[in-house]
């Protein structure tokens, strides 16, 4: 259905090599059209349009764990996803490779592919998303564009219980003026 998912769990397969890895969700019969030198060579070619490199033919378990992550990153933005919801999948980014996958992002996004960003870290969500929905218990409790939150009212909002029953819902229209405490 064009959706992709990855999660702080790296779904990879450690004794296949980073190339299988990257091809191994693609369907046997596909896979039997075409000789595996061909997927390769494309995948190669797709790697170097990211400006990016990776070892394709080193075993995973070869390479430190907090790659694999990144690896399984790339290898779902490869399928060109219509959505790509990344569930704290950058949280066990190392900098240099969090760096490294941005720009991929930014491209695939300008692409037309939609980023949803699950993560609880508030100061980068809010210096890199362009929309940020605030999610509480399952209820979303606010969206807007980050440069039009309040930091007091957006850490409220993060540490509230929903299930406080005494408390009225809040109807808080998502145009917030920073200059206003709310």
């Amino acid at each position: 259905a064009g959706v992709s998912r990855v999660s702080g769990d790296p779904q990879v397969v450690p004794h296949l090599t980073v190339g299988e890895n990257f091809l191994s969700e693609e369907s046997s019969w596909l896979r039997s059209l075409r000789p595996w030198r061909w997927f390769l060579r494309d995948l190669e070619g797709w790697l170097r349009e990211q400006e990016t490199e990776l070892p394709l033919t080193r075993r995973l378990d070869t390479l430190p764990a907090e790659d694999w992550t990144y690896i399984e990153i790339l290898s779902r933005l490869y399928r060109s996803p219509g959505l790509l919801i990344a569930d704290e999948a950058l949280e066990s980014l190392s900098p240099p490779r969090r760096r490294a996958l941005m720009p991929v992002l930014k491209k695939a996004i300008a692409g037309g592919m939609a980023f949803l960003w699950v993560t609880h870290k508030l100061e980068e969500a809010l210096t890199t998303a362009d929309q940020v929905t605030i999610i509480n218990n399952g209820q979303a409790m606010l969206t807007a564009p980050p440069r039009a939150l309040d930091h007091l009212r957006l850490i409220k909002l993060c540490s509230a219980h929903v299930d406080d029953h005494d408390a009225p819902p809040d109807t808080t229209p998502p145009h917030f003026h920073p200059h206003l405490r709310y």
